[in-house]
């Protein structure tokens, strides 16, 4: 698994954004994060593509849940914080892939509205 972390280049920013900078812990191969990177058209919809591979890896195995102990203590376990950190990470750079604008035509009295139109 080749690994790179470099800020300045497009896998760089990537790893930045979902916090897989060091290479004991990464989690992404650098030929993922090209590919992501080529399927989504930018380091952006990058992000937001990884931020959903490691937000279905979470989500395997997150727990949320409180107990009470046989001694009357209780205890929360909360595990949820990381989805929900991937979660928002997916609705800021989600957005990012490229869209194409919405046109309306409408007609005036059987003829576009365009004043450069010419029937």
């Amino acid at each position: 698994m080749a690994f790179t972390f470099d800020p300045s280049t497009d896998i760089g920013r990537v790893r930045l954004r979902l916090a897989d900078t060091t290479e004991q812990n990464a989690i992404l191969s650098d030929e993922v994060i090209t590919a992501l990177i080529t399927d989504q058209g930018g380091w952006r919809g990058a992000v937001a593509e990884g931020a959903r591979i490691l937000l279905a890896q979470v989500a395997r195995f997150a727990r949320n849940y409180s107990t009470t102990r046989r001694d009357g203590t209780s205890e929360s376990v909360d595990e949820t914080a990381a989805a929900t950190y991937l979660q928002s990470l997916i609705e800021q750079y989600g957005s990012a892939s490229p869209t194409l604008p919405t046109l309306t035509v409408r007609r005036l009295k059987g003829y576009p509205s365009d004043p450069f139109y010419q029937s």
